[in-house]
């Protein structure tokens, strides 16, 4: 046992460089395998605690909602009640205009607190500048440090604060770094709470209440009792973790992908590898198999060295894959604070995983080498031949490569998510089988060409080209590699200008606005600002309930049917959506999105019951959507409907059409509407939103195809550095014979050049097939969206190909120069 695995040990030290290789491809695969396992509860965590900046640890919020008697309330609201609390936190909101200049003016959300709230039952926020903070009293404010430096303001400063039409100065008392309830750089400004309610003239009022419970397993109790005490306004739970797990979603699916094929990928390099190793071994293990040590003995040497690299791969693995999770994490966290959740299992299970995926991947080539009689491998005649090509590998290359363009369309919903990510492993598989008769077709049609161009120099590097198995695997890892990275970076930017496409031809109004308790009235007011051409309200709400299903619909709209389609460009699927949206007032009706009536198993005709003002109510299915808002979950039912089953009076938003820049029009109804809290946002805003949200994902897919694309390098550096060592003399011989070293480094290159131009093409056609997916692949998890291709990436992609495996070659052929002819002849 101790002598194998001083062997064992020696052989891997010996190979530095292919160690290295596989040890990395299994470390890639493992840091993936390792975030995956933990990665939604990570996010949600993340995420969570993001929002928890606004309200701590209390699991109930109150507030108003369009149809309470007021935006205020008591702060008394939940006294009956609070011998179950373990603390209260009320908070006053409202909207401050600061005049940075003549022509500019900048709102702040101005919240009332108090300052002990802040610092005990909020995260604490840290101060760059202090002055007269304490007591927090009076008209004092607190910034962030960024919109202080943004616009010039310091502690100790005042500023004129335009809150319900009306002046008032206060006095910057601190200027605070991003944490805590300025993690993110908003537009935050934390004022004393007296203060801000008796300028709205709602001394001892809150607009919100938070609570934290004794026993927070009796929330849904507490929920229930306080829902039927407090009618006139909202009681929630401050979290709802359907939301998170919606938005991790998707990144779970992107990283399902990218971890397919990076195992693809990585059990390629090992299965090649191991085939070299094993070759290489013969000599080693027929000395071993002469003095008594049987096929297992051999087997179990090599099988140790796989288990090996698995172990050392799955080590490297998990401390790579709390990076990954850590960068996942932030890109959700947009400035807040990150935490990962790290469980025990997930160390041991990556490991595993490691070294199944060694051992699975090597088995095959030790079994091959371990079946040659011992006296064969003494004498040296054993030669590990390649079978000869087979029609069946073709054609299944063939069909491999042609899936993609013919069953995505014949799945939908979770089911296409799962078929289509297998489809893009497949399409792998396709180019592997097909790279050998690709390569001889190239031969074949170039060989004479070759040989004109470049005599027999040509003719050499063409028949390497097809009987060099190395070259072989440069040419498929080269493939593999491009297509995945083409299929990352166009489907990404494509998807993204696909789906801002999509929302430009959707939204056909320019200014979403929003203020407390609209109604006909507003829509008749801002109508009269200069500049906007119509408006429209509609209702909205979140999470219903849909009677025996476990996910609620995330967007419930109501609508005025004869109007809607003016604003808002919506497609019924396979329906002319102006005579469905004239059939939404024909009864209770409904339009459902897609995915959510795909996972509630609902078609066109059916009936669907929500849970809507504690009653149930049946709709029937009208109409199906293909839409990306809410990620497809999403219903729209006629307003009268709306307001009739909710209780619901007061319009949620309302669309504008501007017929000049939104912008100013923007400014004008903020300023029509000073007394009011506006939220409110430009289409052209909507779309940055969107994009920055798209960007998050295929950000994190381009570094995950960077790291397909270096392990690709890193396997065409091995195979060349491989190649060259087994053909030193073959080299030699053929300088024997009169070939300068000149002509050697021309045949070198000329091979690289065409593996590059090989590798290349069918790069390009893996990555054509699979960007092909990509569009049946967003429409299951959001909507179908339109790819918007271009020439530059799939250039781009090709000339790489020819880029690395010139300057891969470098090192060869700077070897073969310094060769000498007589010890490398007599190297074997």
């Amino acid at each position: 046992m101790g002598t194998y695995l001083k062997l064992l040990f020696k052989n891997i030290k010996e190979k530095k460089l292919r160690t290295s290789l596989i040890i990395f491809s299994i470390a890639m695969a493992s840091a993936l395998c390792f975030a995956t396992i933990s990665m939604s509860a990570s996010l949600i965590n993340t995420l969570t605690d993001n929002v928890k900046k606004d309200f701590g640890e209390s699991e109930i919020a109150i507030y108003a909602n369009n149809d309470s008697p007021s935006r205020y309330f008591s702060s008394n609201i939940a006294d009956s009640s609070k011998s179950r609390f373990k603390y209260t936190m009320g908070i006053i909101e409202n909207t401050g205009y600061y005049k940075v200049s003549k022509n500019q003016q900048i709102s702040f959300v101005l919240r009332g607190m108090d300052w002990n709230d802040v610092q005990q039952k909020l995260k604490p926020v840290t101060l760059d500048q202090e002055k007269n903070l304490l007591p927090f009293e009076g008209r004092k404010v607190v910034i962030s440090s960024s919109r202080a430096k943004k616009y010039g303001l310091t502690a100790g400063d005042t500023v004129d604060m335009n809150i319900d039409g009306n002046l008032y100065k206060f006095t910057i008392a601190g200027t605070a770094q991003l944490n805590g309830v300025f993690s993110a750089d908003s537009d935050l400004a934390i004022v004393p709470k007296d203060t801000l309610s008796s300028i709205c003239d709602k001394a001892g009022s809150i607009s919100k209440l938070y609570i934290k419970l004794k026993d927070p397993a009796k929330k849904e109790q507490v929920l229930k009792d306080l829902s039927a005490e407090i009618k006139d306004y909202d009681v929630a739970e401050t979290i709802t973790k359907q939301t998170f797990e919606d938005k991790t979603e998707t990144f779970s699916t992107v990283l399902y992908i990218m971890l397919a094929l990076i195992i693809s990928l990585g059990i390629f390099i090992i299965y090649s590898s191991f085939k070299v190793i094993t070759s290489e071994r013969l000599p080693l293990l027929g000395t071993l198999r002469s003095i008594g040590a049987g096929k297992k003995a051999s087997e179990f040497m090599l099988i140790c060295e796989s288990i090996l690299y698995g172990i050392i791969g799955g080590i490297i693995g998990c401390a790579t894959g709390i990076g990954v999770l850590y960068l996942l994490a932030f890109i959700n966290a947009d400035g807040g604070g990150v935490n990962i959740i790290l469980n025990v299992i997930q160390f041991p299970v990556t490991i595993a995983a490691a070294v199944l995926m060694s051992v699975m991947s090597s088995i095959i080539p030790i079994i091959k080498v371990t079946r040659f009689p011992v006296k064969d491998i003494i004498l040296n005649k054993v030669e590990i031949r390649e079978r000869s090509k087979k029609v069946w590998k073709l054609a299944a290359g063939i069909i491999l490569l042609l899936v993609p363009f013919i069953l995505p369309p014949m799945f939908d919903g979770e089911t296409a998510m799962i078929v289509d990510c297998l489809i893009m492993v497949l399409v792998i598989a396709g180019i592997i089988l097909i790279i050998p008769y690709f390569t001889s077709i190239f031969t074949f049609l170039f060989k004479k060409v070759s040989t004109i161009i470049f005599g027999n120099i040509g003719a050499l590097a063409v028949k390497n080209l097809r009987e060099n198995k190395n070259i072989l695997n440069n040419i498929t890892l080269l493939a593999v590699g491009i297509a995945t990275i083409l299929m990352v970076f166009t489907s990404g930017k494509s998807t993204t200008l696909g789906i801002v496409s999509f929302n430009s031809n959707t939204l056909k109004y320019d200014i979403n606005f929003s203020i407390p308790m609209m109604d006909k009235n507003t829509e008749v007011t801002i109508k009269s600002v200069n500049g906007v051409k119509d408006a429209l309200g509609y209702y909205s709400m979140q999470d219903i309930k849909i009677s025996g299903a476990n996910e609620p619909i995330r967007l419930f709209e109501g609508v005025d049917a004869s109007k809607f389609l003016d604003y808002y460009g919506i497609k019924v699927i396979d329906q002319d959506a102006k005579a469905v949206f004239r059939n939404l007032n024909s009864g209770r009706n409904i339009i459902l999105g897609k995915n959510i009536a795909l996972r509630n198993g609902k078609k066109i005709g059916d009936k669907i019951t929500l849970v809507l003002n504690k009653q149930k109510m049946d709709y029937t299915i009208i109409g199906l959507l293909d839409i990306t808002e809410a990620d497809g979950s999403f219903a729209i039912i006629s307003d009268s409907n709306f307001t009739a089953d909710t209780g619901r009076t007061a319009f949620t938003n309302m669309l504008i059409i501007t017929n000049t820049t939104p912008e100013k029009v923007l400014t004008d109804l903020r300023n029509k509407f000073s007394k009011s809290v506006v939220t409110a946002s430009t289409v052209q805003e909507h779309k940055n939103s969107i994009i920055k949200d798209t960007n998050k994902i295929f950000s994190m897919m381009d570094g995950i195809a960077l790291l397909t694309i270096i392990i690709g390098i890193f396997g065409v550096l091995n195979n060349l550095t491989v190649s060259f060592n087994q053909r030193k003399r073959s080299f030699a011989v053929l300088r024997s014979m009169g070939m300068s070293k000149v002509q050697i480094v021309q045949m070198i290159s000329l091979e690289a050049l065409s593996s590059g131009l090989i590798g290349g093409a069918a790069g390009l056609l893996g990555g054509g097939a699979m960007i092909s997916v990509v569009p049946y692949l967003t429409r299951a998890i959001i909507a179908t969206i339109p790819l918007a291709l271009t020439a530059t990436p799939f250039i781009l992609a090709a000339a790489s190909g020819v880029l690395i495996t010139l300057l891969a070659s470098i090192s060869s052929a700077v070897k073969s120069s310094k060769l000498s002819i007589v010890q490398s002849i007599k190297f074997e």
